[in-house]
């Protein structure tokens, strides 16, 4: 979870830390950050130790859509923000996340930029300079800023720092994918012709997720494309990623295959949804070598939480114990003929067997019995005054 300062908003250096984490930019990790939890995704969270930013149960349910079904409500965030993420205040960084922050004009400048980008004549665009602005003015900037003034005028020139805020809106535009080389891009001009239209193109550009994959005699499974979340989450459990973009693949391994037993898919279950995962509908031989060979010493050592243990060489008084009604409460379980463990620490087991009329002893690590005695409580005895000081105090009377 990213902890957010007392003073609001997130620290620049737990912005470094996710942008490296998501192999992105600092600005780009700004502007996702503030568009997900414009659109439900993200949420601050307040607890004892301050504010953090985490996920919501949106986020869970949004995973499992199709590409064009999540990229929708996160455009649709962005064109109502009210805020330039990428944008901060003159000689401070960006602000991310901060409740309050509201700029009622960085919506319409969005619009009036968008509007007057679909106004150009077709196959014409203003190439405006990204940000940082270079010193000289932009031709380009300066005649997309005067039709956008047209549209929103108390938002576009009305305002300080035109010039940067337009950069900056258009500049996060690009990179969502709503313009591209000056002009509108056809899911831009959906995002301005509404939500229905924006589905329309969207599901146009996307093509449905892949549901199969290709399984190689090299241990690798490959995604000819983008993977649907249930595929994702099936190969991300007992492989590891290997690579992105137009394909994706995955590397079997005994550690990859080990980590999805160890969260609980058994051998067989674990090659009957892989055999249904492949587009060959069946697994190359290596693989399930590796999946068996990996199940037969998975499990062979097991360690037994507990809080205490109870044995005896008595194996009748030990069947005894564990049947025993008033020990329940004990959480007993044999785990050999002489011995049971217990879910309760060993002062409570010591009580509650003597109140049930046993006569049970504590035994240390080493084996010996621990002889228990009763804590004796004193006091410190005061410290002997000096010599001096005795001999300058009144005798009592």
């Amino acid at each position: 979870p990213a902890a957010l300062r007392k003073s609001g908003g997130l620290a620049v250096r737990e912005i470094k830390r996710l942008a490296k984490a998501a192999g992105t930019g600092e600005d780009r990790a700004r502007l996702l950050l503030d568009t997900a939890e414009a659109a439900g995704l993200i949420a601050l969270s307040r607890n004892r130790d301050g504010t953090t930013a985490l996920p919501t149960a949106a986020y869970d349910d949004w995973l499992t859509r199709p590409a064009g079904e999540r990229l929708a409500p996160v455009l649709t965030a962005w064109a109502e923000l009210r805020a330039i993420p990428t944008l901060g205040a003159p000689g401070e960084p960006p602000a991310t996340l901060v409740r309050g922050h509201d700029d009622r004009y960085a919506a319409p400048l969005r619009r009036a930029l968008l509007e007057a980008l679909a106004a150009l004549p077709e196959g014409t665009g203003a190439a405006v300079p990204a940000p940082p602005l270079p010193e000289e003015p932009s031709r380009a900037l300066d005649g997309l800023l005067h039709v956008a003034d047209w549209y929103r005028p108390l938002a576009v020139t009305g305002r300080p720092m035109a010039a940067e805020r337009s950069a900056h809106t258009l500049d996060e535009a690009a990179f969502l994918g709503v313009v591209a080389h000056g002009t509108l891009t056809p899911l831009g001009r959906a995002l301005l012709a509404g939500p229905d239209a924006l589905r329309a193109e969207l599901d146009r550009l996307l093509p449905p997720p892949l549901e199969k994959a290709h399984f190689q005699a090299d241990l690798t499974a490959v995604a000819p494309g983008a993977p649907s979340a249930a595929l994702a989450d099936l190969l991300g459990a007992c492989a590891d990623r290997e690579s992105e973009g137009h394909a994706v693949t995955w590397r079997f391994s005994a550690a990859s295959v080990r980590r999805a037993l160890d969260a609980g898919h058994t051998p067989d279950a674990l090659l009957v949804d892989l055999t249904a995962a492949s587009a060959s509908g069946s697994l190359p031989q290596p693989l399930t070598y590796l999946i068996g060979d990996t199940a037969r010493t998975h499990g062979l050592v097991r360690v037994v939480r507990t809080a205490c243990c109870l044995r005896s060489d008595d194996e009748a008084l030990v069947r005894e114990l564990a049947a025993h009604r008033e020990l329940r409460a004990l959480g007993l379980r044999a785990i050999a003929a002489t011995v049971l463990v217990a879910a309760e620490p060993p002062e409570t087991v010591l009580r509650t067997l003597r109140a049930a009329g046993y006569a049970p002893v504590l035994e240390a690590e080493t084996g010996t019995t621990v002889v228990e005695r009763a804590a004796a409580h004193r006091s410190k005895a005061p410290a002997p005054l000096p010599a001096a000081r005795r001999a300058a105090e009144p005798l009592a009377p």
